[in-house]
């Protein structure tokens, strides 16, 4: 007679520590010693995140009902979020096998705190209290599909045969890839993730020969390690900073031109490791937390700034700069200096220098003390940001004679008087 599903009793032997390690009580079969999330992810090959939610996402929860059963231990992996059509499960522990049925293929796993498991743990303990899941799963034999290297079509065809889409889905999915392929006969990660979010990395990861860092970049936590606009201009995003190295969200794992902007502006050097993420859903994480930052960023009260009547005044709206895409080409430079004032003011600047350097142009803000650089263009353009710069300060477009101006910026309902001086130099 069946004994009903298990539904997740109380699991800790251990003791918390501080930093969000555990302390591993004796009868504990996982080992007795203290280990940081970083370092049980660098010995397990896996993911750290410090999860921004305590709670499972409801689409974790769907999925985990669609491919799984009922856990068989107190302490199984659990479901916080998804990647397509792959769930993401998170544990404190690696050597936990318990992966609620679900096909381990059919998984991205990522480590996280002891402190934030037991929260979600609780979390699920509820869900199935109330509608219970079923004890057995058709899917749990599945075996991983013969899928060549880097073949994300023939990963794709699996995935519409095997997985258990609904009909209405599956055509879905069948119709759009039919016009997919008739574009370009051998689509990318890119073209897939256009397709359908996250599909393409799911495919990359369900392609891959070896083992792949991928994660949902709507899971991320706030940032304070970089500054936003280097983060826009290469469209990636840290989803975990520790002591040892940074995990960085990115749809290219060539990120050497990051890299090397970071250590240009007097940083020291990092271990970076690139976790493959959908670039629409990075560029979301980055305008998420760009707009919670903005309100208090740029502060102007009753005693603040002001702009006189016969100043030019160029509006600003934060929504449409969080838009921009810096690392595309074709953006108006008009478009982009706005760009880089918006930012400059969001990392409380006192001043902003415009400069040729090597072939190169770029824009460089005084932050505490120091000029970091926040952009940089093709050289042909700096007489273009120069001329732009004057006419907004009402200046002419003399290159022989030192200048002075001014003009005001309004981003929403604050007004910042800014002041330009134009220097003559040397080509």
């Amino acid at each position: 007679m069946s004994s009903g599903p298990v539904v997740l009793p109380s699991s800790r032997s251990g003791v918390t520590a501080p930093g969000g390690g555990v302390y591993l009580a004796p009868d504990d079969p996982f080992g007795d010693s203290l280990v940081s999330i970083e370092g049980t992810a660098v010995q397990f090959g896996i993911l750290p995140v410090d999860l921004p939610r305590l709670t499972c996402t409801a689409d974790a929860e769907n999925m985990v009902r669609l491919l799984g059963r009922a856990p068989h231990t107190a302490s199984p992996w659990l479901p916080v979020s998804t990647l397509g059509p792959l769930v993401i499960l998170a544990h404190h522990n690696p050597r936990c096998e318990d992966n609620w049925g679900v096909p381990d293929f059919l998984s991205v796993k990522v480590v996280i705190s002891a402190d934030q498991y037991e929260a979600i743990r609780q979390d699920l303990v509820m869900r199935v209290s109330s509608r219970p899941i079923r004890e057995m799963s058709p899917y749990e034999s599945m075996l991983r599909p013969p899928i060549a290297s880097g073949d994300l079509k023939g990963a794709f065809e699996w995935l519409v045969r095997e997985y258990p889409f609904s009909d209405s889905q599956r055509s879905s999915l069948e119709r759009a890839y039919k016009e997919l392929v008739n574009r370009d006969s051998d689509p990318g990660v890119s073209a897939f993730n256009a397709l359908q979010q996250h599909l393409g990395v799911a495919l990359k990861v369900l392609s891959s020969s070896g083992p792949i860092l991928a994660f949902n970049p709507d899971e991320a936590p706030a940032q304070d390690m970089f500054p936003p606009a280097l983060l826009e201009k290469h469209g990636v995003y840290p989803v975990h900073c520790g002591k040892q190295r940074v995990y960085l969200l990115a749809a290219d794992p060539d990120i050497y031109l990051f890299e090397d902007e970071w250590l240009s502006s007097g940083n020291d050097p990092l271990d970076v490791v690139t976790v493959l993420a959908d670039q629409a859903v990075i560029r979301k994480a980055l305008n998420r937390y760009s707009a919670a930052s903005h309100s208090f960023t740029v502060e102007v009260g009753e005693g603040g700034y002001e702009v006189s009547d016969d100043a030019t005044l160029v509006e600003i709206l934060p929504e449409d700069v969080l838009m921009i895409d810096p690392r595309n080409v074709n953006n108006p430079p008009e478009m982009m200096l706005k760009w880089v004032l918006y930012h400059a003011l969001q990392m409380r600047a006192s001043d902003l220098h415009l400069e040729k350097y090597y072939n190169t142009v770029r824009f460089r803000a005084r932050i505490d003390g120091e000029l970091r650089v926040i952009y940089s263009a093709s050289e042909e353009l700096l007489m273009r940001y120069v001329a732009i710069i004057k006419n907004f300060a009402n200046l002419g477009q003399s290159r022989q004679e030192a200048q002075d101006g001014r003009f005001g910026m309004a981003i929403g309902k604050r007004r910042i008087d800014v002041r330009v001086a134009a220097v003559p130099c040397r080509r």
